[in-house]
């Protein structure tokens, strides 16, 4: 369950961004009113992280304080995330990406090309 804490300072675009998180997920939104606006979240015991997801806390723990990687088979690439390892071997050994209609950048993530 969320724990309240103390929000340092609000976002100047919260109400656009609520707005737009509304409209495509509700889940966000209701994230975002509880983190942004009531105080809650997911905070780290062994420093000053707090996340809106418990999801991400434990990813978050893993990958910072208890040093959880995950290797390629392939090559000498090291992920702190099981989902980047996977994009990794998608775009660098599967040869799947996102090409850019505009030149021939090729994307690893479908939202990497609105960059």
């Amino acid at each position: 369950k969320p724990e309240a804490f103390e929000e340092e300072e609000t976002d100047p675009l919260c109400t656009e961004n609520a707005e737009t998180m509304r409209v495509t997920q509700a889940g966000s939104l209701k994230r975002h009113k509880e983190s942004k606006h009531e105080g809650l979240g997911y905070p780290c015991d062994q420093c000053d992280y707090i996340t809106a997801q418990a999801g991400h806390l434990k990813t978050h723990k893993e990958s910072k304080h208890e040093g959880v990687r995950y290797p390629c088979n392939q090559c000498d690439y090291i992920g702190t995330q099981a989902g980047s390892l996977k994009r990794h071997k998608e775009s660098k050994h599967e040869g799947l990406g996102y090409p850019c209609d505009q030149c021939d950048y090729v994307a690893a993530q479908a939202g990497s090309l609105k960059r």
